[in-house]
């Protein structure tokens, strides 16, 4: 297993991290405890949990594994959320009981949990908050290091790493969208910060449609190794989380670490071309259609679309994606919606790759009013 340090902590952490929101529910628990140890066997160390993933259970499962374990070769990292919070000392509450879960008297790792607007980190950070609990948590030794989880475009998630209330980030980055996550990356490593990545398989889409990703291959080797190498051997990351699960799996990214090459910031450009002759009418998430005249979010909503084209979805179902992603993905609710689109097409003239950005954003539109009508039944 290849090690690096996490940011200036000190920590020395596992290129490959085992993110715990993927166990198979159908199995036993002790299945998944058995796979935790077994991933230690094979040389990762850092292990990513939350309260709420997989039925709630996820957190009790690492418990289980890591307590037979020697916690000193063990980096732990939970989560908690802003908004489900009213003051520090409920914040203080939450930090203790996944102590408990966790079966641990502290945690390396601490994440003020999935900022996708700035007023949600403004809200983790007003007065009788969770960042004053988590200040408090470190005095108090519970807590090593503080850091935060993003699904903020690259330049505002910049904004929060340049705060300097935090040692580390974790954001979703990978093999296919990596250009529009630069721009935090290259703010948390000059801060010294650890950096993490989440969804290194671009949320599973990878394995599941390797047929139209087999152009990020090479040398006969699979999409989804090519993805794996991508993430273990990218320079500006410390750890790149998957979620595991089976053994296989496990082996596989570990492979991955082992023979990936270092991926340096003068590599970058060649992926970035690599990217860009893949699929068809695919956003690249390049950037360059975001100077919106009416501020809508171009680039994420292109990103977001991009679902559609690899699984051919329909309306109902990008409907529902759009749901989801609204609480735990790329889309916060508050965003500028798609429908103040003044047909101005000057997204479409700055788009390197020519797609049909306004009939898109309709589209969008469109999904959007259908989520808002099904939320509004459901209330």
């Amino acid at each position: 297993m290849r090690f690096k340090q996490y940011g200036s902590t000190g920590l020395k952490v596992s290129a490959i991290g085992f993110g715990g929101m993927r166990f198979d529910m159908s199995q036993d628990a002790a299945k998944h405890v058995d796979l935790i140890k077994y991933a230690f066997s094979k040389g990762i160390n850092y292990f990513d949990t939350a309260p709420g993933y997989c039925d709630d259970q996820s957190e009790i499962f690492f418990g289980k594994a890591l307590s037979a374990l020697p916690r000193q070769e063990i980096v732990v990292s939970t989560k908690l959320m802003p908004a489900h919070i009213k003051t520090k000392a409920e914040a203080l509450d939450h930090i203790k009981r996944s102590c408990d879960r966790l079966q641990t008297d502290y945690i390396d790792i601490f994440h003020a949990w999935n900022f996708r607007t700035l007023e949600q980190y403004n809200d983790c950070i007003r007065p009788d908050g969770l960042y004053e609990a988590m200040l408090q948590a470190k005095a108090d030794g519970l807590i090593k290091h503080l850091a935060f989880s993003t699904h903020l475009t690259g330049n505002k998630a910049a904004e929060v790493v340049e705060s300097g209330r935090f040692e580390g980030v974790l954001l979703g980055l990978n093999i296919m969208n990596f250009p529009y996550r630069m721009a935090a990356v290259s703010a948390a490593r000059s801060r010294g910060m650890g950096i993490v990545a989440m969804n290194s398989l671009y949320g599973g889409l990878i394995p599941q449609h390797e047929d139209k990703f087999a152009f990020i291959a090479r040398n006969g080797e699979s999409p989804t190794m090519a993805a794996l190498r991508f993430a273990a051997g990218l320079e500006l990351l410390d750890v790149a989380l998957n979620g595991f699960t089976t053994i296989e799996h496990i082996n596989m990214a570990c492979q991955a670490a082992d023979t990936a090459e270092i991926i340096t910031q003068e590599h970058l450009p060649e992926y970035e071309k690599l990217i860009g002759s893949g699929l068809e009418g695919f956003c690249t998430g390049c950037g360059y259609c975001k100077a919106c005249p009416m501020k809508i979010s171009v680039p994420v909503l292109m990103q977001f679309y991009n679902t559609k084209l690899l699984e051919n979805a329909d309306d109902a179902a990008m409907t529902e994606k759009l749901k989801v992603n609204r609480i735990w993905g790329i889309l916060p609710e508050n965003q500028i919606s798609p429908k103040a689109c003044i047909n101005c097409r000057y997204c479409e003239k700055s788009c390197t790759q020519h797609l049909p950005i306004t009939q898109r954003l309709r589209e969008i539109a469109n999904w959007e009013a259908a989520a808002d009508q099904i939320s509004g039944e459901e209330k």
